[in-house]
């Protein structure tokens, strides 16, 4: 194979759970030489991607339509994170192993994979690639007007913002 294509439209969260799978799956495919392009939000989840040890060429200033118009791709794959919902329901399985399953490569962990360098980061580098922790998600709100299903009580965030706070 000499080249890939991987889609994620996906926040934070669920580009978290897609690490194990896809770093799995390039690592099988290291010894070809593939090419992967990564299509992705042009916002705070590109940096993400950057750093899960995968070697990718993210691209935020295209569609995987025009991906594929500009480019012919030997494989070709989206991370629906509602496919892979389906699939964890189905067989009882975590998201991370869902995505597994449809990459079709074995994961021995579910923890997600990022390798940050050992820059220290300042409050004036946020935009450059910090994630912000925001507790009261309103992108997880279920479609029946009821509150965002991800949401933690604040007593569950005091002790983290503590943490972050040193």
């Amino acid at each position: 194979m000499n080249s890939a294509l991987f889609t994620s439209q996906n926040h934070i969260g669920d580009a978290l759970n897609i690490a194990p799978a896809w770093l799995a799956w390039w690592t099988q495919q290291r010894g070809s030489g593939c090419e992967i392009d990564l299509v992705t939000l042009p916002d705070h989840v590109a940096p993400l991607y950057s750093v899960m040890g995968v070697s990718a060429n993210v691209i935020t200033t295209m569609s995987r339509e025009e991906a594929m118009e500009r480019k012919q791709y030997d494989f070709v794959f989206t991370f629906d994170v509602a496919q892979a919902f389906q699939i964890g329901i189905r067989d009882k399985v975590h998201i991370t192993q869902a995505y597994a399953k449809m990459l079709r490569v074995e994961i021995s962990s579910v923890k997600p994979v990022c390798l940050l360098d050992d820059v220290s980061y300042r409050g004036d580098d946020i935009e450059a690639g910090c994630i912000l922790v925001s507790p009261f998600s309103a992108n997880c709100s279920s479609r029946r007007g009821k509150p965002p299903n991800k949401m933690l009580p604040f007593a569950k965030w005091e002790p983290i913002v503590r943490y972050l706070e040193t």
